[in-house]
């Protein structure tokens, strides 16, 4: 319940508009996250429709994704809700989950040298309130990975995101990301 709440609470800090240089992720009606983590409640209670009818609300993000990372998440989507296979399903959003932290860790690259570190930190917690989302899967699997990984979050919100800003290199985060993705891809079983 704390947990729900506290992700909540962020959702709402987090979704203003102005912490984005993302189009897409501007003009979000609602926030991904919480996107996500409805569909994954529409999963448990197996109410596929409502699971397709929320990806109207990623389509720019889906688009996004498609273009950055040639994944076609939608239909992988809608193919994986077909089967009506509960873990198929979960599988698939899951790796909407994963390349949506993948985006973000994206556009922190990109905006390194542009932006500021509060709008920087503001953007990387989604990537982090993304993880925690998929992290009682991890954790089930693999606990020291889960372990890792929000540790490695914690190092990047506590200090590495400022010293790469400061010292104008992304070296200091590239091999956390790179880690991150390597880790979450690894575990859960995403191709």
């Amino acid at each position: 319940m704390k947990k729900c709440i506290l992700i909540a609470g962020l959702i709402i800090f987090l979704s203003s508009p102005s912490l984005f240089s993302q189009n897409y992720r501007k003009e979000a009606v609602v926030s991904p996250v919480y996107v996500y983590q409805q569909m994954l409640s529409y999963l448990e209670e197996g109410n596929y429709k409502k699971i397709l009818k929320s990806l109207s609300l990623l389509e720019e993000i889906l688009n996004a994704i498609k273009s950055k990372f040639n994944k076609d998440l939608k239909t992988l989507i809608e193919d994986a809700v077909a089967t009506k296979d509960v873990e198929k399903i979960r599988e698939a959003i899951y790796t909407l989950i994963f390349y949506d932290i993948k985006d973000v860790f994206s556009e922190v690259l990109n905006n390194l040298n542009t932006k500021g570190l509060y709008q920087l930190k503001e953007t990387l917690k989604f990537a982090y309130l993304d993880y925690l989302l998929v992290s009682p899967a991890v954790k089930k699997r693999n606990f020291k990975v889960d372990r890792d990984i929000r540790k490695s979050f914690t190092e990047l919100l506590g200090g590495l995101l400022a010293k790469a800003i400061e010292e104008k290199n992304s070296i200091f985060i590239e091999g956390k990301f790179s880690k991150i993705e390597k880790d979450c891809k690894t575990v859960l079983g995403i191709e």
